[in-house]
């Protein structure tokens, strides 16, 4: 019976976390930060991909971008980007029936160094800012869908790039 009370005792200790190595009081407090293995592959494809975008020198373009949000404000169907030198000349509707305000909208997609910070940023803290689905072009590594969904606020985005041409 002395035997079953010691044992009983002991798994009962085991289960409060008595077994546990004592914590370094240092780190309380401090974000640790682990990279999955899902999430280190995203990186690097991420990176390859940027640097055969810059090995393929295109600083001047024209972009026609697709978006879809759950934003209260629709942003226009579709937009042409005018980039130079890496500076947005121009953003406008394709449809000349849509209001111009909305394009603001594309702001964080409007040149392709935009789209690879935007895609860097969400795969810095993936578990808390959503779900990140990306497709890259094969011969210039831009991406060409960002698909995107937010934990937190249960919302949505889904950016296409139609073209882009190189000038």
């Amino acid at each position: 019976m002395k035997h079953f009370l010691l044992i009983l005792a002991l798994v009962g200790c085991y289960g409060c976390g008595w077994s546990q190595p004592p914590v370094d009081s240092s780190i309380l407090g401090s974000k640790i930060q682990t990279a999955t293995p899902a999430a280190s592959a995203e990186k690097e494809r991420l990176e390859a991909n940027r640097q055969l975008w810059e090995q393929k020198g295109a600083n001047s373009y024209t972009l026609i971008l697709e978006l879809d949000s759950t934003s209260p404000i629709p942003p226009p169907s579709a937009v042409r980007v005018e980039v130079e030198n890496d500076s947005i000349l121009s953003v406008s509707p394709l449809s000349k029936s849509e209001e111009s305000h909305a394009v603001t909208l594309y702001d964080s997609f409007s040149t392709v160094d935009r789209m690879f910070a935007f895609i860097a940023d969400m795969l810095d803290d993936r578990e808390e800012k959503g779900k990140l689905t990306v497709v890259y072009n094969a011969a210039l590594g831009y991406p060409e869908k960002i698909e995107y969904f937010s934990i937190a606020s249960d919302g949505s985005v889904s950016l296409t790039v139609r073209s882009l041409s190189a000038r």
